[in-house]
């Protein structure tokens, strides 16, 4: 099974599912036993439909990068 720094490392991948169904199959199966990587990428996924929800437009890239420097503090 896969480590929580792996998890973490593969959130934006997962949540976009650009894995392999091993990859994403292996993904849950840690999410469904670690609550706190389970949390951590429930933030991820509510966070993203929260943003979509609220534009319509692009992010640039920019704030992209100073978002998830943001989002990786907590």
């Amino acid at each position: 099974m896969a480590g929580c720094e792996k998890i973490l490392q593969g959130i934006w991948e997962y949540l976009d599912q650009e894995m392999t169904p091993e990859s994403c199959a292996e993904i849950k199966k840690h999410l469904d036993l670690c609550r706190a990587c389970f949390s951590r990428v429930e933030f991820h996924r509510l966070l993203r439909v929260k943003m979509r929800d609220k534009t319509n437009h692009l992010c640039p890239e920019k704030l992209k990068q100073r978002i998830q420097k943001l989002v990786d503090l907590f």
